[in-house]
């Protein structure tokens, strides 16, 4: 491989000349996670037949500097079975309205689904899944916040996500919701 070819490569993985082989494995990770269908970051960057090229790219770099990859850990698709999750306490159900970031770590609890199950499944970070439920205001856009507590609501089989939603802005004081809609 010339140099050129190699700076290029490098380039690709967003490294400099001077990376190592564990450097260029962890940009080659982090670009591959980036490019996935599932990232909320690039979704709706890419197409598949885009995201294959991009793959394929990124695979044919790796090759090229002599990095083998390692076998990534599965993703869950789906949370696991009941029998595998642990055991909670659960009390009385909070109010919805009232206390909307209680109600849903209630319903995950019953559940028996822990803050990383969730984070995994919804790619969420755990310290925005524990503001939520704390009904700490994360000094996001409403936008975003709207779509964290939908996505919690479907992923726990909650009725009425959107209503959820706009309880849950009404208690932490977002201004930006205004009667039925989130405003941007």
């Amino acid at each position: 491989m010339t140099i050129d070819q190699r700076l290029r490569d490098l380039r690709l993985l967003g490294l400099d000349a001077q990376a190592d082989d564990a450097d260029v494995l962890k940009a080659y990770n982090r670009r591959r996670s980036l490019y996935e269908a599932e990232n909320l970051a690039t979704y709706s960057l890419h197409n598949e037949e885009s995201r294959q090229r991009l793959f394929a790219d990124l695979e044919a770099a790796l090759n090229r500097l002599g990095v083998t990859p390692q076998t990534p850990k599965a993703m869950p698709k789906s949370l696991p079975p009941a029998a595998h999750r642990p055991e909670f306490s659960v009390g009385s159900e909070p109010d919805r309205d009232t206390s909307p970031g209680a109600f849903i770590r209630y319903h995950r609890h019953a559940q028996g689904i822990t803050l990383a199950d969730v984070a995994l499944e919804t790619k969420i970070a755990k310290a925005r899944l524990e503001a939520i439920e704390s009904e700490i205001s994360a000094g996001l856009p409403a936008v975003y916040v709207r779509g964290f507590v939908v996505n919690l609501a479907n992923l726990l089989g909650l009725s009425d996500p959107d209503g959820l939603a706009r309880a849950y802005l009404e208690k932490v004081g977002n201004p930006q919701v205004r009667g039925n809609k989130v405003e941007s």
